[in-house]
């Protein structure tokens, strides 16, 4: 078996473990991914009062304000991390933006639409 065989061969096999791992990744939806992290982090609807905070729009789209006395932002990145691992939103993503004092904000938002 010669040199090109053998790279021939391991991108095939890479290809193919590629394809398996797009396969088995478990899409959800935006609401799905929403109350998933109503279930990670207490969250309030409504007005912060010192607390995490969570904001709704009616296109299943979130803001969730976590409050760093709760939640230090290394623990926010390992738990999305670790849920979203093998898991995508259906035209959709979570972004973790903005640093404040107070709080870490993430969000559950509509994929951006793909530029020409």
């Amino acid at each position: 078996m010669g040199k090109s065989h053998k790279i021939s061969h391991s991108f095939q096999y890479l290809k193919k473990l590629k394809e398996i791992k797009r396969i088995m990744t478990m899409k959800i939806t935006r609401r799905e991914a929403i109350d998933a992290i109503k279930g990670m982090f207490e969250t309030n609807t409504g007005e912060a009062d010192n607390a995490s905070m969570l904001t709704e729009k009616e296109n299943d789209t979130a803001t969730f304000m976590l409050d760093k006395r709760k939640y230090e932002r290394y623990e926010i990145i390992d738990k999305l991390s670790k849920f979203f691992d093998g898991v995508s939103i259906i035209d959709g993503q979570c972004r973790i933006d903005r640093i404040t004092f107070v709080f870490t904000n993430v969000y559950i938002e509509e994929k951006p639409s793909k530029k020409d």
